[in-house]
C-alpha cells in the first residue's frame, strides 16, 4: 500500500477562527456582523464544512482577507482529500 506523508492544506475555517480571535470577537459577534447563522460559522471554524463563496465574501469584507486565497485553500484541501480517497 502506498503511503503519503503530506499534510493537508490548512482549512479556511482555521484562518477565520484566528481572525475572529485576533479581532477580539466571539463567534456570535462575527456571525451577527456577517449576517450568517451561528451554526454555519461554528461548523466552518470547527473545520466541519467547506467555505462557500457566499461565506468567503462575507469573511473577506469583515476581516479584509483575500476571498480567492480562502477558496484556493479549500480547493487544494478538497483535491488532496480526493486523491487520498482514490488510492
Amino acid at each position: 500500500m502506498l503511503q503519503i506523508n503530506k499534510a493537508l492544506p490548512t482549512h479556511p475555517g482555521e484562518l477565520v477562527a484566528d481572525e475572529i480571535k485576533y479581532a477580539g470577537m466571539t463567534i456570535e459577534d462575527a456571525s451577527e456582523k456577517m449576517g450568517l447563522p451561528i451554526d454555519e460559522l461554528k461548523s466552518l471554524v470547527d473545520c466541519k464544512i467547506p467555505i462557500s463563496k457566499k461565506v468567503c465574501e462575507k469573511v473577506s469584507c469583515l476581516f479584509n482577507l483575500e476571498c480567492d486565497m480562502l477558496l484556493k485553500l479549500q480547493s487544494d484541501r478538497d483535491d488532496m482529500i480526493m486523491a487520498y480517497n482514490l488510492l
